[in-house]
């Protein structure tokens, strides 16, 4: 499925962040220390790599293709998708919200009650996200493959592309994709060593710089294509 290729490896790059968002949600329900700023950093991550970018590229290009080579448009699994596309805009909202007030209500006098709503706001984003891609893979890219011919897939793949060459040339990309691979690492399962799409992300202070590097060239190699 090639001409696929360039969402589905955005699809493990997305799947990489909304469990580092989990982990986070998770300590911040339990009490535990987490840095308020990270949940900006989060919203706008997710707001920049998964709406402007991921679901750009489905709405502009993928669905209409789709609706021109006998894709129903109007209802079905095309006119689902796109109302759970704003749907997660609205989860999205929600998240930047509790990112914007967060610094006021996660340190030593939020209220156990204040961090479980925005701990359950990420937690909802990333359970909807999670089922929007399940869908699109168990559902739409099967039927992509057995109902286009070569000469659609030929055209997906190279509009594909274009989207990311031309959107790759945005300078902004580097602090985006620094930001989610700093995030990636700090809130993995286990924060010493995880190893995520061949790099070993290693805690020593005299490893960071290198470790930011490679895993924007690594981690998040099918963002790093895009703006």
């Amino acid at each position: 499925m090639s001409a696929l290729k360039s969402l589905t490896d955005e699809h493990q790059a997305i799947g990489e962040l909304l469990g580092a968002l989990q982990t986070y949600a998770t300590r911040l329900k339990s009490g535990a220390s987490v840095a308020p700023a990270d949940l900006t950093r989060f919203a706008e991550v997710l707001r920049e790599l998964v709406d402007y970018r991921h679901h750009e590229k489905e709405e502009g290009i993928l669905l209409p293709l789709l609706a021109r080579n006998g894709f129903e448009w109007s209802s079905g699994l095309l006119s689902a998708l796109r109302h759970e596309h704003g749907h997660l805009r609205y989860l999205l909202d929600v998240l930047c919200q509790a990112g914007a007030k967060s610094q006021e209500e996660l340190d030593a006098r939020g209220s156990r009650e204040e961090r479980r709503q925005i701990a359950e706001a990420a937690i909802a984003f990333v359970e909807f996200k999670r089922r929007h891609i399940q869908k699109e893979e168990d559902e739409l890219f099967p039927a992509i493959e057995s109902k286009l011919g070569a000469r659609a897939l030929e055209k997906l793949s190279a509009e594909l592309a274009q989207f990311d060459e031309v959107t790759g040339k945005n300078a902004e990309s580097a602090r985006i994709f620094q930001h989610a691979a700093e995030l990636v690492q700090r809130y993995s399962v286990d924060s010493g060593v995880v190893d995520v799409t061949g790099v070993q992300w290693e805690s020593a202070p005299d490893t960071a710089v290198h470790v930011r590097q490679e895993v924007a060239n690594v981690a998040f190699t099918s963002f790093g294509r895009s703006r």
